[in-house]
């Protein structure tokens, strides 16, 4: 038997080995980081916009109907009647928003109007 005849890897070698392994797993491994951190953001800022879509639809659907008042107005109905007993809340504010409240004077929108002549409404 020969001494060349040798099979296998050194020490030197395999240390060569792991150290170069362990160099490729760790930067693997911040990729891989980086990348679901990246994900995560993207997540949260669609989640963000989706959110104020929600929110700009829902705000735009209640402007729209500000002055509806369903059957109550028009020829199909009268006028509300106030039949809320404001002494019964504390702050002073409500009680004089609820007794002065007759129904008539409700919000009303109007689309792509620059000028509203006074008087009319």
């Amino acid at each position: 038997m020969k001494c060349n005849d040798q099979q296998g890897f050194t020490l030197v070698e395999m240390m060569v080995s792991f150290a170069l392994s362990a160099i490729l797993i760790t930067g693997l491994i911040q990729i891989f980081n980086s990348n679901k951190q990246a994900s995560g953001m993207q997540t949260g800022i669609a989640r963000i916009q989706e959110s104020g879509r929600i929110s700009m639809e829902m705000l735009a659907r209640d402007l729209r109907n500000a002055s509806f008042m369903g059957c109550s107005t028009g020829e199909f109905g009268d006028n509300f009647t106030n039949h809320v007993d404001a002494s019964k809340y504390a702050s002073g504010e409500v009680q004089q928003a609820l007794s002065i409240f007759d129904g008539d004077n409700a919000i009303v929108g109007y689309d792509n109007v620059t000028v509203i002549a006074s008087g009319s409404v």
